[in-house]
């Protein structure tokens, strides 16, 4: 039975990767469903755990397959330029900075102050990613963009690996949608769907971009998730045509974010790259 594990996983890696992964989350997230907002504390504990998911399946299936030298290299190189680090850092700030603005634009009401940090953005920017790259979905992108990226690229193009890792990026999420305890709670399903599939193609960019390397990945993911303290997240836009929720101008600056990137950085991102 291990032999046969062991030789499927040679010569299927990306599948048990994927497999893994959910059976690892969605096995920790299980005490999660249902659960009301003023659910016990202790059950963040398997939040966090199963975010862990992608990060244990990577290192679990780099060293079956003898590529854990290579997973570990792409995953913690961080001597790099100074200017990466400001393009994975501020590329969120202003990503949600226009999507505030679209928001606004029309007709959506800013954040309420109750909601707010008390302390100043600047000031709390950096604590936030912090956390949120060790707590909150930073350490998903060893997995994600640290293991089945280059492996996809080898053998699609950049944007059909984006789509790929895209969806099986969604569906990993769908447990915490049926939570009242995790960040996705009141967020349009469809439209979170959308987004996953953008947000792939910005991280597959930003990681060709930095010559594979997934540790920048881990802060670019840190920064999408940080700055959601001072965004309206759940809040609505009256408008002619209806409401608009505010998280549908966040996927909207997320496709012209994709569109930017491929106008500045001309990136051989539709075709395969060897």
């Amino acid at each position: 039975m291990k032999n046969s594990f062991l030789s499927y996983t040679r010569k299927k890696p990306l599948v048990v990767f994927f497999i893994l992964t959910y059976i690892i989350s969605w096995t920790l997230w299980a005490p999660l469903l249902g659960a009301e907002e003023d659910s016990p504390k202790f059950l963040m504990a398997f939040l966090i755990l199963g975010g862990l998911g992608p990060l244990v399946s990577g290192i679990i299936v780099s060293r079956i397959i003898g590529d854990i030298k290579n997973f570990k290299e792409r995953n913690l190189r961080w001597k790099v330029k100074y200017t990466q680090y400001l393009l994975v850092i501020f590329l969120p700030i202003l990503m949600y900075a226009f999507a505030y603005l679209l928001f606004i634009g029309i007709g959506g009401e800013g954040t309420d102050p109750a909601d707010v940090p008390p302390i100043s953005p600047i000031l709390a920017y950096p604590v936030l990613l912090l956390y949120v790259i060790i707590l909150g979905g930073g350490l998903e992108e060893p997995g994600w963009r640290g293991f089945a990226l280059p492996h996809l690229q080898k053998k699609y193009s950049p944007f059909i690996s984006s789509i790929i890792i895209g969806l099986f990026w969604f569906i990993w999420h769908i447990p915490l949608f049926f939570s009242e305890i995790t960040s996705q709670t009141g967020i349009p399903l469809f439209w979170y769907f959308l987004t996953t599939f953008a947000l792939s193609c910005i991280f597959t960019m930003v990681y060709n971009r930095t010559n594979g390397n997934a540790f920048l990945a881990i802060i670019l993911h840190g920064g999408i998730n940080a700055p959601t303290a001072w965004y309206p997240m759940y809040a609505f836009a009256k408008t002619p045509i209806g409401d608009i929720n505010s998280y549908i101008p966040i996927t909207i600056i997320a496709y012209i974010t994709v569109i930017i990137l491929l106008v500045i950085w001309r990136p051989k991102f539709f075709n395969k790259l060897n």
